[in-house]
């Protein structure tokens, strides 16, 4: 049992920093003219942020981003990550 609750809580921590990063991005990342390594660096670094204010237990070493935010323009599918230097 104390598993599943561990587990159930780690699931329910990554909903709550998900939904705060992407309602920061709605209301100030997405606007046009803006550049992809922009807005990737800044939900990173969000996403960063969210998850070190945590103080619980369940915080540190077991919590950090999975993988690079995957980005889409136009017709590049939203597996694209910008890179340093990506002026589009």
């Amino acid at each position: 049992d104390r598993l599943a609750f561990d587990k159930h809580n780690f699931v329910r921590k990554a909903a709550e920093v998900h939904r705060r990063v992407r309602r920061y991005a709605q209301e100030e990342l997405l606007v046009p003219g803006a550049k992809l390594i922009d807005i990737c660096e800044k939900l990173e670094n969000a996403t960063r942020t969210y998850l070190e204010a945590d103080k619980s237990p369940l915080a540190g070493l077991k919590a950090g981003i999975g993988f690079p935010t995957g980005v889409s323009l136009n017709h590049v599918a939203a597996h694209y990550t910008s890179n340093p230097g990506d002026q589009t």
